[in-house]
């Protein structure tokens, strides 16, 4: 293969730029389609928004107030949701933030405190994970 010479640079730089300036056109009128989609549709998606958000509440209402459903098992899954109640891991109490940093530093496990019990509504549907993990819309935390 032959050294390209800085006029063979140069058209490829040219026939670089004229691609680049269709993708650039092609996704930017995809992108204009789909503001006009969502100006279109946002009335409806705010109020199902609104209805889920009532319906979730209620259930969650439901499930509160008769705990004792759900000694055994403590959750049931209807459909592809799973509701009930769960245990929630340990949590870590941080007392001494330097000893917890040496500790890490060792690689060693800081576990304090104990299990509790939670009341939760329902999750996201049942995916890979079927742990009810993750608040109301199935978000995972940070």
């Amino acid at each position: 293969m032959e050294t390209p010479t800085l006029a063979d640079i140069e058209r490829l730089a040219r026939a670089y730029l004229k691609e680049r300036t269709a993708l650039d056109d092609l996704t930017e009128a995809i992108a204009e389609e789909q503001r006009k989609i969502v100006k279109t549709r946002l009335r409806a998606v705010k109020g199902c928004i609104a209805r889920t958000s009532v319906a979730y509440d209620q259930l969650k209402a439901a499930i509160e107030s008769n705990p004792l459903l759900f000694v055994e098992p403590r959750t049931i899954a209807v459909e592809d949701l799973k509701v009930g109640l769960r245990s929630l891991p340990d949590r870590i109490g941080v007392a001494d933030e330097a000893g917890i940093a040496k500790q890490a530093e060792e690689s060693a496990t800081v576990a304090t405190g104990t299990s509790s019990r939670q009341y939760t509504a329902p999750c996201a549907p049942l995916r890979e994970d079927p742990s009810c993990a993750g608040d109301r819309y199935g978000r995972k935390p940070a």
